[in-house]
């Protein structure tokens, strides 16, 4: 299958024609290409048993319009004919030019629902170019993007509708913004095209819950990695509250040991006032504290220390430094 070397920022136009007409075609190519397109046609006969049909139909998928040009031998071509019906079977623009007279009974039905282009009259060339001209400019951008999209259904189809070859993303929404305004004389996308966007959006809608449910299942870990750590933390909190009071009722444990055992060194400290500082009256005052409160203990010799006397010792206040 033959496939034609075409501008990708060129509208691309399939002339389709009789072997007939090939003068009027090669005048017709060589215009358009003044005007700004990218038109080609079959210029080679076929051979027999070569397969004419996917050769053309190779020609027809790259095409953004195919123009027909009428003429007696085109409309009795059997090659011309099948072009026409491909070209809708694809629904591509097709724009109808008339080179020579024919009558309106042998014109193929889907010609004659079409406005004609008049190239038969004598001197009308360049009028009739301007006008094929402005035709083919009608809603340009959008018939070309129907052949970028047909084209791309197709070849998702040859290989077997694999997932990679969707659309996604921005292309995706292009290709949806760009059917939803489809101009009224517009032709209709083929049924694969449509297809080929179902499909798309479908995949697009899988995807975007399996990355949903992605994204849950990573909310759900996160949070309980956060509860557990909180709970780690409130762990550690209260063990060293507990450590803490574990090691306070120690202590005061061993400071009450400590004294139990000691009870002599407990009574002179209790009973020792301190002389430290002050001036000579407030020490003359705590001396006589010292002497009232020594006379109202007296040593138990089987405690091992000293034993205050009930009576007057209990009346009396112990000695506080100044």
């Amino acid at each position: 299958m033959n496939a034609i070397a075409v501008s990708d920022d060129k509208p691309r136009i399939f002339v389709s024609y009789s072997r007939k007409d090939t003068d009027f075609a090669q005048e017709l190519v060589a215009g358009l290409k003044i005007a700004g397109f990218e038109p080609y046609f079959d210029k080679h006969d076929i051979a027999a048993g070569e397969e004419w049909e996917a050769r053309l139909n190779n020609l027809i998928e790259q095409a953004d319009t195919v123009v027909y040009i009428i003429s007696p031998d085109s409309v009795a071509s059997q090659r011309c004919t099948w072009e026409v019906e491909r070209t809708e079977q694809l629904k591509k623009r097709l724009l109808p030019v008339i080179w020579r007279s024919v009558e309106e009974a042998l014109v193929p039905e889907r010609l004659k629902r079409l406005n004609y282009v008049f190239f038969d009259k004598p001197f009308s060339f360049a009028s009739a170019l301007g006008e094929l001209v402005v035709a083919l400019t009608t809603n340009l951008d959008w018939i070309r993007e129907n052949t970028r999209l047909g084209e791309l259904a197709l070849r998702w189809h040859a290989r077997g509708c694999l997932p990679a070859m969707l659309l996604r993303g921005e292309e995706l929404s292009s290709a949806k913004d760009w059917l939803a305004h489809q101009p009224g004389h517009a032709p209709e996308p083929t049924l694969l095209t449509l297809e080929f966007l179902k499909e798309s959006e479908e995949a697009e809608l899988a995807r975007a819950n399996a990355e949903r449910k992605q994204l849950e299942e990573i909310a759900m870990a996160q949070k309980a990695t956060a509860e557990e750590q909180n709970m780690r933390a409130r762990f550690q909190r209260r063990s060293a509250s507990a450590l803490g009071c574990v090691c306070a009722l120690v202590l005061a444990g061993t400071i009450g040991v400590l004294f139990q055992v000691h009870p002599a060194a407990r009574g002179c400290r209790i009973c020792e006032p301190s002389f430290r500082g002050g001036t000579r009256g407030q020490t003359r005052l705590r001396l006589k504290a010292r002497h009232r409160w020594t006379a109202a203990c007296r040593i138990d010799p089987t405690r091992g220390g000293f034993r205050r006397s009930a009576g007057r010792a209990s009346r009396l206040r112990r000695p506080v430094d100044a």
